[in-house]
C-alpha cells in the first residue's frame, strides 16, 4: 500500500503519536518504514511500542503503523540438496505491505465541571478496533492489575 501525502502530513504532525509492533522483524520493518517516509517521527521520538492510556490528552492523535501479517516475511524455497530453506523477502515488497491507519482522536467525558476530563476508554478502543484489520488487535500488557492501562499490538 503506497503512502499518501495526507498520511505523511499526519505522521509529521507534532501532535501525532505513532504505535508500532513491539518486537521481531515487524518492529524493524515499521521503524525502517517510518525512517524512510516520515523521519520526523523517529527524530522527535514519537514512535512507541506500547500505548499508555493515561498519557493520552485532548490534542493527541494516535496512528498505528504495521504490516499485513497474512503474508509471511520469509519465503521458502528448495535448496539444491533437496532440503527446504527460507530467506527474507525483499525489503521493497515488505515496505509496500505497510499499513498506516487513519488518525484516532481520543474523546473525553466530564463527570462534574470541577473535575478533570476522563478518557472514554470504551469508545477509543472501539474506534481502534474499526481501523485494525487482518486479525490485529490491542492487548493489555498489565493484565491482572485493577485498571489495566498499557496496550500493545498483537495478532490473534
Amino acid at each position: 500500500m503506497a503512502i499518501t501525502e495526507k498520511q505523511i502530513a499526519t505522521l509529521n504532525d507534532k501532535n501525532t503519536v505513532v504505535i508500532v509492533p513491539s518486537d521481531g522483524v515487524e518492529a524493524q520493518l515499521a521503524h525502517q518504514f517510518l525512517q524512510a517516509n516520515a523521519p520526523k517521527v523517529v527524530e522527535e521520538q514519537r514512535m512507541f511500542q506500547e500505548l499508555h492510556l493515561l498519557a493520552l490528552q485532548a490534542a493527541i492523535k494516535v496512528v498505528y503503523v504495521y504490516r499485513n501479517p497474512s503474508t509471511p516475511v520469509r519465503e521458502q524455497f528448495v535448496r539444491p540438496d533437496g532440503l527446504m530453506g527460507d530467506k527474507q523477502r525483499p525489503i521493497k515488497e515488505l515496505m509496500d505491505e505497510m499499513i498506516v491507519t487513519k488518525p484516532l482522536e481520543p474523546t473525553f467525558t466530564r463527570e462534574h465541571p470541577l473535575k478533570p476530563p476522563i478518557l472514554n476508554i470504551s469508545s477509543f478502543l472501539e474506534e481502534t478496533g474499526k481501523v485494525f484489520s487482518h486479525g490485529l488487535r490491542l492487548d493489555f500488557v498489565d493484565k491482572g492489575m485493577p485498571r489495566p492501562q498499557v496496550l500493545r499490538m498483537s495478532w490473534t
